[in-house]
Parts: structure tokens; sequence; C-alpha cells
């Protein structure tokens, strides 16, 4: 067991679960903010975003908008008996469902796992570094997925709390693109991708 890593996932959890409501509902409403406004989410004609567990940023409303924007909203569920992430598209908000863990995602009963590219993918955590490396809840699940979207721009979600400055990286971990706070966007890999302001 990595314990410096089990120390930080448990200070940032417990900062987060201390987080007023205000806090956190002002915080992601800056979030989406940046979000919207960049070149990056406007372009994309596919996204996947996550339904918010644990206090974690609140994307809601920000899937409302990307479904009014005829964008193609695909959310990730947990498949407990292959312990992988699958994605899913959501046509409606009254395809939602409580999942494994207690995390809401998309009723998937008569559907197919989304199989096509995804421009974009949001991506929640605990903890995350300046270069892109992030820890999660320590299921793996999303570092499985992330490996086959190659083609997609990544994008962590945190609050400013969540970035320090360095984590150990493991051999199977996917790094980010960028990581967007409250407080500013981080080019993770300073690479050709250019998150751009309208």
């Amino acid at each position: 067991m990595d314990y410096l890593k089990e120390k930080l996932r448990k200070d940032k959890l417990n900062l987060r679960k201390n987080l007023t409501l205000e806090e956190k509902e002002v915080f992601s409403e800056k979030i989406i903010e940046r979000l919207k406004k960049s070149n990056i989410f406007q372009e994309a004609k596919s996204i996947m975003l996550y339904c918010s567990h644990q206090n974690e940023v609140d994307l809601n409303e920000l899937i409302k908008h990307s479904l009014k924007k005829n964008k193609e909203v695909i959310l990730p569920t947990i498949n407990k008996k292959l312990e992988a992430l699958e994605s899913y598209q959501l046509n409606c908000l009254s395809e939602f469902i409580t999942g494994p863990y207690s995390i809401i995602e998309p009723n998937k009963k008569n559907k197919e796992p989304y199989l096509d590219k995804i421009d974009l993918i949001l991506i929640p955590g605990i903890v995350f570094d300046k270069r892109g490396n992030r820890i999660g809840y320590g299921h793996g699940f999303y570092d499985k997925f992330l490996l086959e979207m190659t083609d997609s721009i990544k994008i962590g979600i945190a609050y400013d709390f969540q970035i320090i400055k360095q984590i150990k990286e493991n051999h199977h971990d996917v790094s980010m693109d960028f990581i967007i706070s409250e407080k500013e966007v981080i080019d993770c890999k300073s690479q050709k991708i250019k998150i751009d302001y309208v």
C-alpha cells in the first residue's frame, strides 16, 4: 500500500467533505462557466460528464446545458461484475437511476454502451497534480477506461485545494490534458491543444 497516497486521499476527502453547500455551489458554478466559454467544450460534439458524488464538483447544470446544445451527453456507469467503467448516452434527465456505490447514473435498460469516439471527457478525482496525474477512489475504474480513450481530450475537474505540486506516478495511470478548478485552468502537457475563451 502507498501510505503517502492514502494519506493524501484521506486529507483531501476530509477537506471536500467539509465544504459548505454555498462553497460547493459557488465553486462549481465558476468551473462550469470556464468550461462553457472554452473552445474545447463548444467544439465538442460528444462529451462525457459525471454525476456529483460525495461533494464532488457538481456538473448537473452543465449536463442540462449540454443536452440543450444538442451535444451527445455520455455518463459513466459502473459494471461491478466486470469491475469496469462503461459509458451510456443520456437523452433526457428522467433517465437517471441510482447505481453501485450510490452514484447517480443513466438507466442502461434496453441500451447499448456508447462506443463511438468521445471528444471530451470530464473526470472527477480526489487529488490532482499540475502534470495531470490523478488519485481517485482506488478502484481503478477510470484508469482502465481512459486507456482506451486515446483520442479524447481529458479534463480533470477539481476544487483548487485538491491540486498539489506532484503525485507519484504509476505506470497504469492516465494523465489529464487539462485541470480546471474555480481558480485556474492548468495546461498539464503544454501541448498543441489549447483552451481559448470566446
